[in-house]
C-alpha cells in the first residue's frame, strides 16, 4: 500500500495547475484595481512628473504588464521573494508570518468548538428526524448560516463589549502585557512571557468573542452535513440487517452509522476551511484582529500590490493544501478506496 506522504505529494502535484492559475489571477486582478499605488503611497499632491516616474521605476511599475509578471513569477518561484510592502516597508514574508499565525490561532479555536458541537447537533437532528427537535435545530443552524458575520459580530460587540463590558473589542492581548512572538500563537507564547498566567488569561479574554463569531459559519455547515450523511447511512441495507439481528440501537448508532457518516464530513474539509477564511476577513476587520483577513483589507485600501498578492495567494494555497491533505487521508479512513 502506498504511504500517506506519497499520496499527499501526488495530490499536491496534481494541484500545481490550480496553484499557477491562482498566482497569475492574483497578479492580474490586483493590477486591474482602480488607482495608482504610487500616488496612494506618496500622496496625490507634491510629486512632480519626474519624481512620479522615479518612484514607479523604483517599485517596478514602469514596465509593461507582461514583463512585470515575468519578473514577479521569477522572483516567487526561484527565490520565494514576494517583495517589500509599500506601506510597512518591510519584507512581505515577515508581515505574512505574523498575520498568518494570528489567523491560524483564531481559526483553529473557532473550529475546536464549532466542529464537535455541529457534529453532535447533526447527529441529534438525524436521530430525531421530523420531530420538533429536528425542526428547531435546523432553524437555528439555518439562522447562523444565513446571518451576515459582520452583523452578528457587531451585535455581540455592542452587547458584551460596550453594554456589559466583559470582553475587549480589539487586539490579541492587553497592551500592558508583553508576549514574545515565538510560535505566533499567543495562547502558547503567553507561557513563555514574564507574567504567564496573566498573559494567558488576557489572550483567552481577547480571542473568545471573535472565535465565537467566526465559529458560527462552520457550525452550520457541519450540522447540515452530519444530518444528511447520518440519514443516508441509516437507510443502507447493512444497517437494516444489523437492526434485524437485534443489535442495540446505541451500538448501531455509535459503531456502524457514526463511522460511515463521518466520511462525507471529513471530505468537506476544504469547504469548511474556505468558509473559515472568508469569514475571517470580516471577523478580523470588525475586531481589529491582526490576521490575514485584516491585512488583506488594509492592503487593498492602501493599494499595497505586493501584500495583496501574497495574502490572496496564500489564502488560496491553504484551501488547496487542505483539500490535498483530506484527499490523501481519505484512503486510510475508508477501506473501500484503500487499494
Amino acid at each position: 500500500m502506498k504511504s500517506w506522504g506519497f499520496l499527499f505529494f501526488k495530490r499536491v502535484l496534481s494541484s500545481l495547475p490550480s496553484i499557477f492559475f491562482i498566482l497569475f489571477l492574483v497578479f492580474l486582478l490586483v493590477r486591474l484595481l482602480p488607482g495608482d499605488p504610487i500616488l496612494a503611497l506618496y500622496g496625490e499632491r507634491g510629486l512632480s512628473e519626474d519624481e512620479l516616474l522615479f518612484y514607479r521605476k523604483q517599485w517596478g511599475f514602469d514596465k509593461p504588464l507582461l514583463i512585470q509578471f515575468v519578473i514577479f513569477f521569477k522572483k516567487v518561484i526561484l527565490y520565494f521573494d514576494w517583495g517589500v510592502s509599500t506601506v510597512s516597508r518591510t519584507s512581505v514574508l515577515v508581515d505574512l508570518k505574523n498575520y498568518l499565525s494570528a489567523t491560524l490561532e483564531l481559526s483553529l479555536l473557532a473550529l475546536s468548538w464549532s466542529f464537535p458541537l455541529g457534529y453532535y447537533l447533526g447527529k441529534l437532528s438525524a436521530q430525531n428526524v421530523g420531530t420538533k427537535i429536528d425542526k428547531a435545530l435546523s432553524q437555528i443552524t439555518l439562522f447562523f448560516y444565513s446571518i451576515p458575520v459582520f452583523w452578528l459580530g457587531a451585535v455581540l460587540v455592542f452587547l458584551f463589549a460596550y453594554t456589559i463590558n466583559i470582553f475587549p473589542v480589539s487586539g490579541r492581548i492587553d497592551p500592558f502585557l508583553r508576549v514574545d512572538n515565538i510560535t505566533g500563537f499567543y495562547l502558547i507564547d503567553a507561557f513563555f512571557s514574564e507574567k504567564p498566567f496573566q498573559s494567558f488569561l488576557s489572550a483567552c479574554h481577547h480571542i473568545i468573542l471573535p472565535a465565537l463569531v467566526l465559529g458560527t459559519i462552520p457550525l452550520a455547515i457541519i450540522q447540515k452535513l452530519t444530518r444528511v450523511s447520518t440519514l443516508q447511512v441509516s437507510k443502507d441495507l447493512y444497517i437494516q440487517v444489523a437492526r434485524s439481528k437485534g443489535l442495540p440501537e446505541k451500538k448501531i448508532n455509535s459503531v456502524h452509522i457514526a463511522k460511515n457518516a463521518f466520511l462525507p464530513i471529513f471530505t468537506s474539509g476544504g469547504v469548511v476551511v474556505a468558509s473559515l477564511i472568508s469569514g475571517a476577513v470580516l471577523t478580523e476587520t470588525l475586531f481589529s484582529w491582526p490576521g490575514m483577513g485584516r491585512w488583506l483589507v488594509t492592503s487593498l485600501l492602501a493599494r499595497d500590490y505586493f501584500s495583496v498578492q501574497a495574502a490572496v495567494f496564500f489564502i488560496g494555497i491553504i484551501v488547496v493544501l487542505t483539500q490535498a491533505l483530506v484527499d490523501s487521508f481519505y484512503g486510510f479512513i475508508d477501506p473501500r478506496v484503500k487499494s
